[in-house]
């Protein structure tokens, strides 16, 4: 899932800018393809089991055959 977040220093491209007709919409799309900044988290999955026959992983995310590194 992508999200997008406004970048504050494009703030600074709207500043002192008229509404008018027309003018602000161009204004505003330039101002949005300045500021957006994608993230992409990307997941994966893995069976989760009581063992190893039965899964990957157990019930607290511990990887079966291997030591838990984060400890």
């Amino acid at each position: 899932m992508s999200q997008f977040f406004i970048n504050p220093s494009a703030l600074l491209f709207l500043e002192n800018k008229k509404r008018i007709r027309g003018e602000f919409s161009s204004i505003l799309r330039n101002f949005l393809r300045a500021s957006y900044t994608a993230l992409n988290h990307y997941g994966g999955q893995c069976k989760m089991g009581r063992n190893i026959r039965e899964g990957v992983v157990d019930g607290f995310l511990n990887v079966f055959g291997t030591k838990n590194a984060m400890a």
